[in-house]
């Protein structure tokens, strides 16, 4: 009796010990399952080891700043973007040479912040900056062409949109440099004096004493009519109804320094409700 005693205790040990194994068994197939699942796929692992490479190599990356004044710039393409800014300062200081708005700041030394300084000794030979500077962007691009660094539908394309602001900077100097005849101008105004001296005698007869609020009302529309042909003839002088040409270089050169990533200046608000 006592041998088959001990025969069933260990029989139960045994089966103690086994279960106790499968428990252990599963908690830790349960826990390698967990592990696999949280664990990343080797291609996520590998793509957060490249996001992470790219990270700290854009840490590492100098920040490239282009700079006229000491010759230093990105690439060829910011050289010829600086040269467009600098060709609208330029073109508004041959339209508008001087501006009140403008304070210290004139367009020239707007021009020069573009410009390093072989070009602006270059420019003191130059009658027409504007279009001297345009020669420039047109050598630099040619230069890039023989040099492999643009192909040719590239080069015509870029070459056209020069071709375009030289043709728009050509038309602004005709309006500026033509004029209406002095004759035209004579006519137009001694027709209105005219005019407005001898309405009253024609409308006094029917309305009587309300001739002169009448007369009054036609000779504003006349005059004003005539002083407002007056400044449309020449839209680029420094008065508050002329064209905003500082407020159009700004904004110019704000999208020119967003497009390789420098820091902007702010856009020129209106002083009195006149924005030049």
């Amino acid at each position: 009796m006592a041998d088959e005693d001990e025969v069933v205790e260990e029989e139960e040990e045994s089966c103690c010990e086994k279960n106790d194994d499968d428990i252990g068994d599963s908690h830790q197939r349960r826990h390698n399952k967990a592990l696999l699942e949280s664990a990343p796929s080797p291609l996520e692992a590998l793509m957060d080891k490249d996001i992470e490479n790219n990270i700290l190599s854009m840490q590492r990356m100098p920040q490239r700043k282009n700079d006229p004044r000491t010759n230093r710039y990105n690439s060829w393409q910011a050289h010829i973007v600086c040269l467009s800014v600098a060709h609208s300062h330029a073109f508004r200081y041959q339209m508008r040479p001087s501006c009140k708005s403008d304070g210290s700041t004139t367009a020239l030394q707007d021009r020069d912040r573009f410009l390093n300084p072989e070009e602006q000794k270059y420019l003191l030979k130059c009658k027409n900056n504007a279009n001297s500077i345009l020669l420039m962007a047109s050598k630099i691009l040619g230069k890039a062409h023989k040099e492999g660094k643009i192909d040719t539908y590239s080069m015509i394309h870029v070459q056209n949109i020069l071709n375009s602001m030289c043709e728009i900077q050509t038309a602004c100097e005709r309006i500026h440099n033509t004029s209406l005849p002095l004759a035209y101008s004579l006519l137009v105004h001694r027709t209105s004096v005219l005019y407005v001296l001898l309405v009253p005698f024609a409308i006094a007869p029917n309305i009587g004493w309300w001739t002169p609020l009448f007369t009054a009302i036609v000779a504003y529309t006349f005059f004003g009519l005539d002083e407002l042909a007056k400044q449309i003839q020449e839209p680029f002088r420094d008065n508050p109804m002329c064209l905003a040409l500082s407020a159009m270089c700004r904004t110019i050169e704000i999208d020119a320094l967003e497009a390789m990533g420098e820091e902007t200046p702010s856009y020129l608000k209106s002083r009195r409700n006149v924005l030049m």
